[in-house]
């Protein structure tokens, strides 16, 4: 599943790479940068605690499917509104608006990206169907929607579309009974998972920085055309 998605993805890129000028290359990159710092926010190590607390026998579980999953969501929407705002107050650019604020949206649809649930209980078929599915409906939107620059923000909105199936694959895969509503938990139990779950973030947070921050650097000190170059 890892190997077709990241096929998958390759390909969308030569795609990209090929009809599009560098300056609308250089926001997909941009915002695709963008894009995984808002992802690492937004969960902020919650998969991690995800995949140990569901890897217990269910006496010993300190946190439920369903309210992880809760937390994960709301978190999710606190980063997805601090990107917009991010996005609006720097970006004066129509064009460049648009593009990063779509691709902003992702944001949500990740949230429900439960890999996790399934890598604790060892098994992987749905997460192989799910990165399949996901990285097939982005490469097919890539390459019958996008033909010039002009189509560039139609590339956030095929990711977008590619994130959502990826989701649904995998909630439709979970067992009943873990239930997606969350059971009744107070928020003094909340707030200590997402500090145990930031400790484990940090050191992931940084790891990315050698991919992640070279093309929001060229894209602010330079011009979108370098970023893309």
């Amino acid at each position: 599943g890892d190997a077709a998605a990241r096929l998958f993805g390759f390909l969308a890129v030569v795609h990209l790479g090929r009809v599009l000028e560098p300056h609308a290359f250089g926001l997909v990159i941009i915002g695709s940068a963008a894009l995984q710092y808002a992802v690492l926010a937004a969960d902020l190590g919650l998969s991690t605690i995800g995949t140990r607390e569901m890897a217990r026998p269910p006496e010993e579980q300190g946190f439920r499917f369903g309210s992880l999953l809760l937390l994960k969501l709301a978190l999710a929407a606190v980063v997805f509104a601090a990107y917009e705002l991010f996005v609006a107050l720097l970006y004066g650019s129509a064009g460049a608006y648009l593009v990063l604020a779509l691709y902003g949206c992702s944001v949500l649809p990740y949230a429900l990206l439960i890999e996790w649930y399934f890598q604790a209980r060892g098994i992987f078929v749905p997460v192989t169907l799910s990165r399949f599915a996901g990285g097939a409906v982005y490469l097919a939107g890539v390459y019958f929607a996008i033909h010039t620059s002009a189509d560039i923000s139609l590339v956030p909105v095929a990711f977008l579309a590619s994130t959502v199936i990826s989701a649904l694959v995998l909630l439709a895969g979970k067992r009943k009974d873990d239930q997606l509503r969350p059971p009744p938990m107070p928020l003094r139990a909340y707030a200590d998972m997402l500090k145990s779950s930031a400790a484990v973030s940090t050191g992931g947070f940084f790891a990315q920085v050698v991919q992640l921050l070279p093309p929001l650097a060229s894209g602010w000190l330079l011009s979108t055309a370098e970023a893309g170059q």
